[in-house]
């Protein structure tokens, strides 16, 4: 959330009532803690290992190039 917690409650609080609004901006808070986390132990080489990223990556290098 980027330190922008506060504005997120506001948007979230014209849907949810108090009660769910606070589980769910815990459950969002969690979530977001998770991703940072799992995306600070992704390393160059990881992104390489799918085909299809390969095939982008080559792609996109080659239309540089040209």
């Amino acid at each position: 959330m980027q330190n922008r917690k506060n504005e997120a409650v506001d948007v979230l609080s014209k849907i949810y009532d108090i009660d769910r609004l606070e589980d769910e901006v815990d459950f969002l808070t969690a979530l977001s803690e998770q991703d940072r986390q799992r995306r600070k132990n992704i390393k160059f080489g990881d992104v390489f290992k799918s085909k299809e990223v390969k095939l982008a990556f080559l792609v996109g290098a080659g239309l540089q190039v040209k």
